[in-house]
């Protein structure tokens, strides 16, 4: 099984998944600039990247992506178009295979404030706290905060999936978090 973080930006959009045990990981950072177009051009870029790592990525378990940020001013719009540009991407990538991967259309979304406390403890962690956390609970070392998140969140997939938490501020984080965010509420399973 796998589990797969995604840390959507147009700048530095990245995407993770780890194994059972954590030891396996597949990290992924690709920037979209100019290069790769405007507007819908560049939601069409990010869609068909999402379709190639997920056709890398065998026995997917349990997806989670970073929420929105309630804080931001700008560029709200286009967070928007790129929240749903991915989630059509993941519907639609395992929607190919029916009820065998049914609950994976719908991703497990975190809120950043919901992240950083499950990776240190507080909800308000700057992004140098988050990088330095990331790498003292777990020892992935990277200089990239979309990176060092997206690995965050494959291991709140895997927390959430597995029900199983190692520190008392990891199940207090999860506490605001229902998996598969965006099934039909009948669907839902109590956490």
């Amino acid at each position: 099984m796998r589990y797969v973080g995604l840390d959507q930006s147009y700048t530095g959009f990245a995407f993770v998944s780890l194994d059972a045990d954590g030891t396996d990981i597949v990290g992924n950072l690709t920037s979209f600039d100019s290069k790769t177009g405007n507007g819908v051009e560049r939601l069409l870029s990010v869609y068909q990247h999402l379709f190639n790592m997920f056709s890398e990525t065998n026995d997917v378990a349990h997806i989670c992506m970073e929420g929105y940020s309630a804080a931001s001013k700008f560029g709200r719009e286009q967070a928007g178009e790129l929240g749903a540009i991915v989630k059509l991407a993941i519907y639609d990538y395992f929607d190919r295979f029916n009820d065998d991967y049914g609950d994976l259309r719908y991703p497990t979304i975190i809120q950043p404030t919901s992240l950083k406390k499950f990776v240190t403890g507080t909800g308000n962690a700057k992004k140098n706290n988050m990088l330095l956390a990331v790498y003292k609970k777990w020892g992935f070392e990277t200089n990239d905060d979309n990176l060092a998140d997206a690995y965050s969140l494959a291991r709140v997939a895997m927390a959430v999936h597995t029900g199983v938490t190692e520190l008392a501020y990891e199940k207090e984080a999860l506490k605001a978090v229902h998996p598969h965010t965006e099934m039909p509420p009948a669907t839902i399973p109590s956490p």
